[in-house]
């Protein structure tokens, strides 16, 4: 929330998303932690799960219309906590719109981000020089700024996509 709210002062006119992938599996781990183990989980809470997840792809005109739907189909004092997790988490203190994806056809996931984290983590050993870091960041950085000038020239060397066959 503090970044977010730190992002929307400095840039006033930035729409924020969250990743469905992270908010999914923060869905998912709550629901194991209130629930126990997948085993004793009811296909009625597996449903609610499958439900609240609708509700990043709905209009947000309806997402507490529907959200009362999903209310009501609570059957035990697990589902109430669940349901009740989500509303105090994603309804209260988030806004709908920054996981709502409806009508929003590019990013869904923060993926890039993630693999450009993971690229940087593997150009280090646990703990480099700080003389160390600035030449990799500055090699990094080189690296990246002719690539977006061959862009910007028309030139793309994309990587082919492997395609495996399963006969």
């Amino acid at each position: 929330m503090a970044v977010i709210r730190a992002v929307k002062q400095v840039y006033p006119n930035t729409e924020i998303k969250l990743c469905l992938w992270h908010l999914y599996r923060n869905l998912e781990l709550n629901r194991n932690r209130i629930y126990g183990a997948i085993e004793n989980q009811t296909q009625l809470s597996l449903n609610i799960l499958k439900r609240i997840k609708t509700l990043s792809f709905i209009d947000p005109l309806y997402i507490f219309d529907v959200y009362e739907f999903i209310k009501d189909a609570e059957d035990n004092e697990k589902d109430t906590a669940f349901v009740n997790y989500f509303e105090t988490t994603y309804l209260r203190k988030y806004d709908p719109n920054n996981w709502n994806y409806y009508r929003v056809f590019d990013h869904r996931t923060n993926n890039s981000c993630e693999s450009h984290n993971h690229v940087l983590n593997s150009m280090f050993n646990s703990k480099p020089t700080i003389w160390k870091f600035i030449s990799i960041i500055r090699e990094e950085e080189e690296e990246l700024r002719l690539k977006i000038i061959s862009i910007r020239e028309g030139e793309f060397n994309l990587r082919k996509k492997k395609f495996y066959s399963f006969k």
